[in-house]
């Protein structure tokens, strides 16, 4: 398996689901994506949280999308199959999970 760094203008477009997104490195990411141009379906638990990061991203280059739940690989397999995400990043998982959904 290889790793692709991606830089700030290869991140335009892409469409990503984020758990963990209320806060640590799911919100960084989530930062991350929407300021680089993505869409992404932001994750997590804690309401509040997610819309005052959906507040501090007004005005950036991408979008991001709040859902408060709790989710599973299986919704993440259910969204690449409809075609909607690109990556899953779940940083509270055991393990970091980046899954490509093209692969």
């Amino acid at each position: 398996m290889s790793v692709e760094v991606l830089g700030p203008e290869s991140l335009q477009g892409i469409r990503a689901v984020i758990t963990g997104a209320s806060s640590g490195l799911g919100a960084h990411a989530v930062r991350r994506l929407a300021r680089s141009g993505g869409c992404v379906l932001a994750v997590a638990r804690r309401t509040d949280r997610l819309a005052g990061l959906e507040r501090e991203l007004e005005g950036s280059p991408g979008r991001m999308l709040p859902w408060t739940a709790d989710i599973t690989e299986d919704a993440h397999a259910r969204l690449s199959r409809q075609g909607w995400t690109t990556i899953l990043i779940a940083p509270l998982a055991r393990a970091l999970k980046v899954a490509n959904a093209s692969s």
